[in-house]
């Protein structure tokens, strides 16, 4: 007796990757396209009650979220520290390149202590906060002489204060949804996943025992719809080098590092401008900002969007 050799027909999709709204999404259109055939729903009945409960409890923990009115808040709030790191980094930065050997050697400490918190925004809300909260600690404890070198102390403070404000909205929002549903949503995501490798391996086992007559079209569709998924996820990146910067007005000199935000829009002919999110869609680095004279700007690409442009701003000092 040959036992035939099992055939993985279904493509894979990046869980993961999916905000989740694009999770549900493609879990509620994956159970549609169970129910459009019946003789695959019938093979599948085991597993779909379990399943719609958790596609429930999504849809639930998702609208007690949006319910909140601290939700954006604190989404607001973790964007300013974001853009305090990267204040923080590009003082630093510049002062790699001071006149003064005494400030150049404390950048370099502190340039090497920052590092590791160069991917701080892709953790978790409560992992960010913990690494901002060792930032602080560290830059006023640790490496508190190398802070008062470069002046960073209005930094440091501005850093920890939007970091208790973030702390102490995150936690009234948990108080606030204490009497709402205590399931995390990313355990409800990793059963829902679980129900769904179990179908999709039973429908794979169904086609390589029994030919495509049950399970073939349904698997052709459900693969169409992981394409459009995936398409989403891994787009084309854009180069940043395309982008236009509204022109930065002359900065007034004041013997610390300038670091103004850009406004940045992206043109594409045939599409509509997009006008750019900072530290979402690009972050900047500086050169040559603190004295009178030009400044360099450097706008890197990030998430949707690759490469680097540099722009120019003056500095002068007032009479």
């Amino acid at each position: 007796m040959t036992v035939s050799k099992f055939v993985a027909l279904i493509k894979l999709i990046a869980f993961s990757l999916l905000r989740n709204e694009e999770h549900h999404s493609f879990m509620v259109a994956f159970r549609q396209l169970i129910t459009t055939f019946k003789d695959v729903n019938e093979l599948l009945t085991l597993f779909l009650a379990p399943f719609d409960e958790l596609v429930l409890l999504e849809q639930e923990l998702m609208d007690a979220s949006r319910k909140s009115n601290l939700t954006e808040h604190i989404v607001e709030v973790d964007e300013r520290l974001d853009r305090d790191l990267v204040g923080l980094k590009s003082a630093v930065f510049t002062a790699l390149h001071h006149f003064d050997p005494t400030h150049v050697a404390a950048a370099k400490i502190l340039e090497n202590y920052l590092k590791p918190f160069g991917s701080i925004g892709s953790k978790s809300y409560k992992a960010e906060s913990a690494a901002v909260q060792k930032l602080v600690f560290d830059m006023l404890n640790t490496y508190a002489p190398q802070v008062t070198i470069l002046g960073l102390g209005e930094w440091i403070e501005e850093i920890n204060l939007a970091e208790v404000e973030f702390t102490t909205t995150y936690a009234e929002r948990n108080a606030e949804q204490a009497d709402r549903p205590q399931a995390e949503i990313r355990d409800v995501r990793r059963d829902m996943e679980g129900y769904y490798f179990k179908m999709t391996n039973v429908a794979e086992a169904d086609v390589n025992l029994n030919g495509p007559a049950k399970c073939g079209e349904f698997i052709r569709q459900l693969n169409n719809q992981i394409d459009d998924y995936n398409a989403g996820l891994y787009p084309t990146r854009h180069d940043i080098i395309h982008a236009v910067a509204v022109p930065i007005p002359t900065q007034k000199y004041t013997g610390k590092a300038i670091i103004p935000i850009p406004e940045v829009h992206y043109v594409q002919e045939g599409h509509p401008t997009v006008e750019l999110v900072f530290s979402v869609d690009f972050t900047v680095t500086y050169k040559e900002n603190v004295n009178v004279g030009d400044a360099e700007l450097i706008i890197h690409g990030k998430g949707k969007y690759k490469g680097k442009k540099t722009i120019t701003f003056n500095i002068e000092r007032t009479v």
